[in-house]
This record gives C-alpha cells, sequence and structure tokens, in this order.
C-alpha cells in the first residue's frame, strides 16, 4: 500500500471503531467496506464486516464476509465462532455445527465455542466430540444434572442451553413463532374478552418475555408486568425486550410476588401463567396459587397452561383436572377450557364467597 492509502486504510478503521462505540453499526460497516477495499487481504477487517452484519440481522451478508475471513485465513478462530453464530440464529444446525468443529481445529480452549456448542443438539456434540478431545457429550445440557436452583435456571438452561447471553429477541421470537407458539397462544386470546381500558397485566415466569411481547402486540393498552426466577433471563429481557416502555421486568420468586415499593395487592387485571406449573417444588407451586390469587383484583382473569413433555426440569406434570381443582380449592372459577390445554379461571369477587 502506498503511505497515502495506509493512512486511508487507518482513518477508516478509526472511524469504523468510532461508529461500532457510537451504536451505528451501519456507518461502521460503511467504514470497513472502504477498508477491505484498500486492503481485500485484511482477515479481521472481513471478520469485523460480518459481525457488525450480523448484529443488524444483515445474515447474507454475515455469512458472505466471514467465509471470505476464514477464506483469507483458514486458522482464524474467532471468525469460524461467529460464522457458526450467524448460521445458529438462522437455524442452520449442520454448518453452524461445521463452523464450530473448525474453530475447535483452529484452537482448542476456544471458550466461547465450547459454550456455544451446548446450543447444538446433543448427537451433533457427540460428532464434534469424537473429532476435538477438548469436547465431550456433556457439554450437551441433556448431561447436566438438574437441581432446583436458581443457578441451574441461569446457567444450565438460559446460558448454556437457550443462550440468552448472546442471542437476539428477534431471533428467539422468529424460532418460536415458526415452531407454532405464537399462532397457538393467538388461539387462545381469542378466546378472551380483554377490555379496551389500560390493563395491568402479569406474565409469571416470563422466560424469554415471548408470551407477554405476543400479548402486547395483540393487545397495545396493556401494560405488562414480568418477573421470573432466573437473574439471566430477566437481564436478558430487560435488555432485549421490544416494549421496553410498557413493561416492568424484574427477578422474583413466585412464592413471593411483588415490588419493593408495591405489595401489588389485588393490582392485575390478568395474569398468564404458561409452562410454569411443572417446573415448581410442590410447596414453591402452592405458594404460587397464593400469590396469583393474592395479586389479582377481584374479578380478574387468570390464563393457566402447564407443560406435560418429558424434559429433565419437568419435576411436577400433574393430571390436568388436579391442577385445575388446585386453583378452583383456593377461590378460582373455571371460566371455560381455552385450546391447547390452556384454561380461563376467574378470581372470585368478594361478594361473591
Amino acid at each position: 500500500l502506498s503511505n497515502n492509502a495506509i493512512r486511508s486504510f487507518a482513518l477508516h478503521d478509526e472511524l469504523a471503531l468510532l461508529y461500532h462505540k457510537l451504536g451505528k453499526p451501519d456507518k461502521a460497516i460503511i467504514c470497513l467496506e472502504r477498508v477491505i477495499e484498500l486492503n481485500p487481504g485484511d482477515a479481521s477487517a472481513f471478520n469485523n464486516l460480518g459481525v457488525l452484519c450480523y448484529q443488524i440481522e444483515r445474515w447474507d451478508d454475515a455469512i458472505r464476509y466471514l467465509k471470505q475471513a476464514v477464506t483469507l485465513d483458514s486458522n482464524y478462530s474467532d471468525a469460524w465462532y461467529n460464522l457458526g453464530r450467524v448460521f445458529h440464529q438462522i437455524f442452520q444446525v449442520d454448518n453452524a455445527a461445521a463452523a464450530w468443529r473448525e474453530c475447535l481445529a483452529c484452537k482448542p480452549d476456544h471458550e466461547a465455542t465450547l459454550r456455544a456448542i451446548k446450543q447444538l443438539p446433543l448427537d451433533k456434540v457427540k460428532v464434534i466430540a469424537a473429532a476435538m478431545p477438548t469436547v465431550s457429550p456433556i457439554h450437551g445440557i441433556a448431561k447436566t444434572p438438574f437441581t432446583y436452583s436458581q443457578e441451574w435456571y441461569d446457567k444450565a438452561y438460559h446460558v448454556d442451553g437457550i443462550g440468552v447471553n448472546w442471542r437476539k429477541f428477534s431471533a428467539v421470537n422468529n424460532q418460536y413463532e415458526q415452531a407454532g407458539y405464537r399462532s397457538r397462544l393467538n388461539s387462545v386470546l381469542d378466546e378472551i374478552q380483554v377490555p379496551n381500558g389500560a390493563i395491568e397485566w402479569l406474565e409469571a415466569g416470563c422466560h424469554l418475555g415471548l408470551t407477554a411481547y405476543w400479548v402486547a402486540t395483540r393487545f397495545p393498552q396493556v401494560r405488562l408486568h414480568m418477573i421470573d426466577f432466573s437473574r439471566e433471563s430477566i437481564l436478558w429481557c430487560q435488555q432485549q425486550f421490544p416494549f421496553q416502555d410498557k413493561a416492568v421486568i424484574w427477578q422474583a420468586s413466585v412464592e413471593c410476588i411483588q415490588l419493593p415499593h408495591n405489595d401489588l395487592a389485588e393490582f392485575f387485571d390478568f395474569t398468564s401463567c404458561i409452562d410454569v406449573t411443572e417446573h415448581l417444588p410442590a410447596p414453591v407451586y402452592k405458594a404460587m396459587i397464593g400469590e396469583l390469587w393474592r395479586t389479582l383484583k377481584p374479578g380478574g382473569h387468570l390464563i393457566l397452561m402447564q407443560g406435560n413433555t418429558p424434559n429433565v426440569e419437568h419435576i411436577h406434570i400433574l393430571p390436568e383436572d388436579e391442577l385445575v381443582a388446585d386453583f378452583t380449592t383456593i377461590g378460582f372459577d373455571l371460566v371455560k377450557h381455552l385450546p391447547y390445554r390452556h384454561y380461563l379461571l376467574r378470581k372470585k369477587r368478594k361478594a361473591e364467597k
């Protein structure tokens, strides 16, 4: 490169870094594209371009730039890792596994990749483990011993199992929508009358915030209150949830649903408790029922559904009639059976007791 080209190269590289720090990835991309025009053999610039495109969900461009980075430097472990991240976000699992295997071949102790492969199906992990002495099948969540604890849900479930520490809300939402979760919830919501006025809505066990997001999209008048046992889940939702201006998001056990300045007694018009009860030890489950009752307004409604898949964390799957009876015993009325094993219950008004 000539001296002028070197100066221009350095200037655009510095500008790209500045724009990235300012949260302006589009401008940073323009600067880095100028860098690779001046020096088309710069693998790190292609890697950085790929990462920026990943961040703004330009998947095809991210793949193209990252593939060029590893073409220029086949031992570029970070570029292989980033390429795997892109493939995993767009559900190309085989390609993600292949990229992460290449990364580990370059750098067997690449920590981010050793964490990332926990997102893969166990059979894919076993293939990588067969070739990589630093990897064992225990890297899959299926081998993680279960204990009902915040630590297990933070690490084995949300970070290692789901990867909320680096996934974008839009990608997670797309994954669950493609699996049919949103359409099933919409069929449930079709059966429920939600008034047009301001509504206070609690999502108990908000997990990734998807139910809350779909509810808020369907009912713009809703103000959301989202709690979860997992610190990692809550931190991720606090950063990623699209409707930050209409949501209160905090970490809490369902045994004690309150804020520091508000005990939330008879506060909520609606509560959704979906795919939660099956996770809870019996004492926590019983305490939650009391809290859902306490925090609902008289006449308020509860949407209830338990998951019944045989997962390691599903320690409290009940017969459906027993589940409903546990809620009606405390004073809820069963209003109607909803699609997909959901139930609409109502807290009795005081005059009805």
